[in-house]
C-alpha cells in the first residue's frame, strides 16, 4: 500500500532533485528520507530517481509518478480538511507563532476575523523551534507567523511573503565584536554559533548561516536559552533586528552582518485549508495590517 507521507516525500525529491535539500524542507533527515524513498522504489519495483554525484533525476518511472502523486496527497489533504471541519462542533482558528506575536499587525487582524465571525474561536500559541512552519507543518497551528531564509518552500505549505528584513549578529555586550559597525561570516572563525537543529532549520525563527568557520556549533530550541547563552558569552547568533526587539537583553548587542542574506517574513497555512473562509480572511487581514503597520513606521 502506498502512503500519502511517501508520496509526499516523493514530491519533494522530485522537486528539489536533491536528497539533502528535500529533507530540510521536509525536517527530516537525510538517511531517514532516503530510506523512505527505497522503501517507495521498493513498493513498485522501479527505481524512481538516478543518482549522481550532482544530485538526482528522475526517471521515466518517476516522471510518471509525478501528477498521480500530486493528485493523491492534494486529495487527502482535503479530505483531512473536510473530516475536521465535519467534525468540528466549533469552529477553531489556532494562530502560531515562535518568538512574538506581533502585536502591533495581528491585534487589528484578529479584531477584523473576529468581527466576521463571532462563533470562531481564536486562540493563540507559541511554538517551540522543533515545530517546522512554528505547528503548521502538524495541524497544531492553522496561521502562522514566521521568519525563513528566502525560497524555502516545504510541501503541503503556502505562504505569502510579508517583508524582507536584514540579518545581524547578537552577541554579548563585552564580546569582541560588539563595537563593530558590521560583520561578515568569516569573523565567527572561532566562535560558538547557536543554530536550530537540522530537522527545524525549514521556516524556523532562525537563519541558518554558513559555520564552517566557528570552533563549535550549539544546538538552541528556546529564546531564552539563545539570549541567556548570548548575554553570558557563551555563543553568538544570528537573528533578525525583530527578534532581538521583541526580546530585549541589556547585555545583548546587535552588529548588522552582511554577505548572508536576507530573512523573509511570511505568514504560512496549509494547502488543505485554503477552502477554509475563515482561514483566508485572516491571511488577507494579516497582509493588510502588515501592510498599513510598514507605511506607519
Amino acid at each position: 500500500m502506498v502512503h500519502t507521507r511517501d508520496l509526499t516525500y516523493f514530491l519533494a525529491v522530485a522537486d528539489q532533485l536533491h536528497i539533502t535539500r528535500a529533507a530540510a524542507t521536509l525536517a527530516i533527515s537525510q538517511p531517514a528520507l532516503s530510506k523512505q524513498i527505497a522503501s517507495l522504489e521498493k513498493l513498485f519495483g522501479v527505481s524512481l530517481f538516478d543518482r549522481g554525484p550532482a544530485g538526482v533525476t528522475l526517471t521515466r518511472a518517476g516522471e510518471a509518478l509525478v501528477p498521480y502523486a500530486r493528485r493523491l496527497v492534494e486529495l487527502a489533504g482535503e479530505a483531512a480538511a473536510a473530516v475536521r471541519d465535519a467534525g468540528r462542533d466549533a469552529a477553531k482558528l489556532t494562530i502560531g507563532f515562535w518568538l512574538s506575536p506581533a502585536n502591533d499587525v495581528l491585534a487589528p487582524a484578529v479584531a477584523a476575523v473576529s468581527g466576521r465571525y463571532p462563533d470562531l474561536r481564536l486562540r493563540l500559541r507559541r511554538a517551540d523551534w522543533t515545530e517546522a512552519a512554528a505547528g503548521v507543518l502538524s495541524g497544531m497551528a492553522d496561521v502562522a507567523l514566521v521568519e525563513a531564509p528566502h525560497d524555502e518552500p516545504v510541501p503541503g505549505v503556502r505562504s505569502h511573503r510579508l517583508a524582507v528584513e536584514d540579518v545581524v549578529l547578537g552577541v554579548g555586550a563585552t564580546h569582541r565584536l560588539a563595537g563593530r559597525d558590521e560583520v561578515v561570516p568569516a569573523d565567527l572563525a572561532g566562535e560558538t554559533v547557536f543554530v536550530l537543529p537540522q530537522e527545524a532549520r525549514s521556516l524556523s525563527g532562525l537563519r541558518t548561516v554558513p559555520v564552517e568557520a566557528a570552533a563549535r556549533v550549539e544546538h538552541v530550541t528556546t529564546i531564552d536559552e539563545t539570549l541567556h547563552g548570548i548575554a553570558m558569552g557563551l555563543g553568538v547568533c544570528v537573528v533578525t533586528p525583530a527578534v532581538l526587539a521583541a526580546h530585549p537583553h541589556p547585555a545583548v548587542r546587535c552588529v548588522p552582518m552582511r554577505g548572508i542574506g536576507q530573512a523573509d517574513y511570511h505568514v504560512v497555512w496549509r494547502l488543505a485549508d485554503e477552502s477554509r473562509p475563515e482561514v483566508r480572511d485572516l491571511v488577507e487581514e494579516l497582509t493588510a495590517s502588515h501592510a498599513r503597520w510598514a507605511r506607519a513606521r
